[in-house]
């Protein structure tokens, strides 16, 4: 599990914690690192990605990074020095005021401002198997790694939150946020899988017998399944329907949805609520 940032750990007594994030390492200087927020295994290793482009994989008990090239530097505090002359800025000029008088720079100037403070924080890393990598995250950031190559950006017509990503096959990735599930692949671009209510943010996906589950939050939230393109609401027959849930994970032949107050599994069969104090 990830613990404090750039921390993995776990509740084995034997595993000793694992830091991802060192100040003594030297190739981690002059990047903008940050708390990780997703641990994922791909084929036989594990993996983990967070702020400011931060991906790793876990080989032969070592963590290492996937991309360092993707790692966000750290801001440069003179960057706007590039556009706005030194003694103007040391005089405590308006730097709007600079702009206005020369609007040859402004879209130049936006971009850069644009640029230095992206972040790139991944919410979701996901891929079919280790020679094929996604990531997604923060203003419709979505980007692929194959082979040992580096992370190459997918161009999205979105800019918003993309929050997971579930994999079917290597033709069929699905990728989910704040009004959004995608399908596609870094080949064939993304489309939408199906059609969306309009108030609703798909925070995490698992498949289970080839079926995408959808934990939803919003107006409407709650627990969703996609099959062949069509959306649907799950109605789980038990005595209270599934409110709004924070978790999903799924292994071969069981579904596990978790919520604020609550457990249910599914198996693929019957759904029951586990038992737990406040889990009524």
């Amino acid at each position: 599990m990830l613990d404090e940032p750039g921390l993995v750990a776990s509740a084995d007594p034997d595993f000793a914690d694992e830091p991802l994030v060192d100040a003594g390492r030297s190739w981690q200087q002059g990047l903008r690192l940050g708390r990780l927020t997703r641990l994922r295994q791909i084929g036989d290793e594990l993996y983990a990605a967070g702020e400011g482009g931060q991906t790793y994989r876990r080989a032969k008990g070592a963590w290492e990074p996937l991309d360092p090239a993707f790692f966000r530097p750290e801001i440069d505090p003179n960057w706007q020095l590039e556009f706005i002359p030194a003694d103007w800025i040391a005089k405590g000029y308006s730097v709007t005021d600079y702009l206005a008088e020369h609007p040859d720079i402004t879209d130049r100037w936006a971009e850069r401002l644009t640029e230095v403070y992206r972040d790139d924080l991944i919410y979701g890393i996901n891929g079919p198997h280790q020679n094929e990598v996604y990531v997604c995250g923060k203003d419709g950031l979505l980007a692929v790694r194959t082979d040992e190559g580096g992370f190459r950006r997918l161009p999205l017509e979105t800019e918003a939150r993309l929050l997971d990503i579930a994999v079917l096959d290597e033709d069929r990735i699905l990728v989910c946020g704040e009004q959004v599930l995608l399908i596609g692949n870094h080949r064939d671009g993304f489309r939408p899988a199906a059609r969306l209510p309009s108030d609703l943010t798909f925070r995490r996906m698992a498949v289970l017998a080839g079926k995408v589950y959808l934990a939803a939050s919003g107006g409407s939230g709650g627990l969703f399944v996609c099959d062949n393109g069509r959306l649907a609401r799950v109605e789980t027959s038990l005595d209270r329907e599934i409110g709004g849930l924070s978790w999903l994970s799924a292994t071969e032949d069981m579904l596990l949805a978790v919520g604020h107050k609550e457990i249910v599994r599914f198996d693929g069969k019957s759904w029951d609520r586990v038992r737990y104090p406040g889990n009524g």
